[in-house]
């Protein structure tokens, strides 16, 4: 109540970076998804702050949905999740057994691992829903095969009764490969593991396995519900010579970076630009300082890169770009100081896209989109 009243009369601060999301396209891309799957249920990952478009401002755009699951991967994200969309999470990760107790029944639904976490949540005494998470071959977390029958064991005897075994879930490995036949044997897993559950009268209502790769190549009634990462948001995990890219075509990218100019410098030829001194002025220009660096994530790797758009014209980023700032080259545009330039665009074939800055800095759209600042503001269109 207090923070909600200081919240009311606090001053209402323009920002120089603001992260747009577009809760159009959010709410297209489920649509998208659910095509693919009209037999399942879809449950958006809203980790690593909702893949960098806001844990806070999606799990607002979802809260009248009739999803069912929200997924989290941490209790601080099921507690911003809780408080915004009010729907139950799936906490897709491990925590302390200590903050079980911190743990609204109603709301949160563990992933159980190993059997250390089975055994803590039992000492609870507590009402509790779990998935089961099996080991199906990435073996990076899961529950093996051949200790299966202890867990079941466990949630078999009356003494344990108050934990739920709600839903059987894994996650693939290599969905987003071209080759992509590992899926397949991951499958065939799954269902050996689902029998013997099975065995031990056990009927979960749902099963899960599919990422966002997954919800475009694996169209299997045994699964009745996707976990669909950065697919919600509009990007496609899959590759342009990957069969299947084509399923994600009508994808729409909900998220766009703006920032303001804040400076502008006269230099002359020869003339240095920014730290080490890595661009030298070919001629007398004006060049622009943009409040983005690395710790708003602008790759250091972006050097001399196209990246920055004003209108519809490129700008150059010139020499070292900084912690909190990079400059432009504006010599052939007509820039002024609290311009508003585009970092980020929401188009996919865009010299700016989240596409084109993971190509250039060496790494995947994930990346990218999950170091955008924190700490920036979203703004929801």
């Amino acid at each position: 109540m207090l923070t909600d009243f200081k919240r009311l009369f606090s001053p209402k601060l323009k920002s120089l970076n603001t992260i747009v999301v577009d809760h159009k396209a959010i709410f297209h891309n489920l649509e998208v998804l659910r095509t693919l799957q009209p037999g399942s249920e879809i449950f958006p990952v809203l980790k690593s702050n909702a893949y960098g478009h806001g844990l806070e401002q999606v799990a607002q755009m979802l809260r009248y949905t009739d999803l069912n699951y929200l997924c989290v991967d941490s209790v601080p994200e099921y507690y911003i999740a809780k408080k915004y969309a009010r729907k139950p999470s799936l906490i897709l990760w491990e925590t302390l057994p200590y903050n079980y107790k911190f743990l609204d029944p109603r709301r949160a639904t563990l992933c159980v691992y190993n059997l250390s976490t089975l055994q803590a949540l039992i000492q609870t005494r507590k009402k509790r829903k779990i998935h089961l998470f099996l080991n199906t071959g990435m073996n990076r977390e899961g529950i093996q095969l051949h200790d299966l029958w202890w867990f079941l064991e466990i949630l078999k005897s009356k003494k344990w009764s108050k934990i739920e075994l709600e839903w059987v879930m894994s996650h693939f490995a290599n969905a987003d490969e071209v080759d992509s036949s590992m899926c397949d044997t991951q499958v065939e897993k799954f269902k050996q593991m689902d029998h013997l559950i099975s065995q031990y009268g056990f009927s979960p209502a749902h099963k899960h396995i599919s990422n966002s790769a997954g919800i475009a190549k694996i169209q299997d009634p045994h699964f009745t519900a996707c976990r669909s990462g950065i697919a919600f948001y509009g990007y496609s995990p899959l590759s342009e010579t990957d069969p299947y890219t084509e399923r994600f075509t009508d994808l729409t990218p909900a998220l766009r970076v703006e920032s303001t100019v804040v400076a502008l410098q006269r230099i002359w030829a020869g003339e240095i630009v920014s730290y080490g001194g890595r661009f030298t002025a070919p001629e007398d220009m004006t060049i622009a300082t943009i409040p983005f660096g690395y710790t708003e994530w602008l790759s250091r790797s972006l050097r001399d890169q196209r990246s920055v758009r004003r209108q519809d014209q490129y700008l150059p980023i010139l020499g070292t770009i900084c912690m909190n700032l990079c400059i432009v080259d504006t010599r052939w545009h007509d820039v002024n100081i609290w311009d508003t330039v585009e970092i980020i665009s929401s188009f996919p074939s865009g010299e700016n896209s989240i596409y084109a800055f993971a190509t250039k800095s060496d790494t995947i759209p994930y990346e990218v989109l999950v170091n955008l600042d924190t700490k920036a503001r979203r703004k929801v269109v």
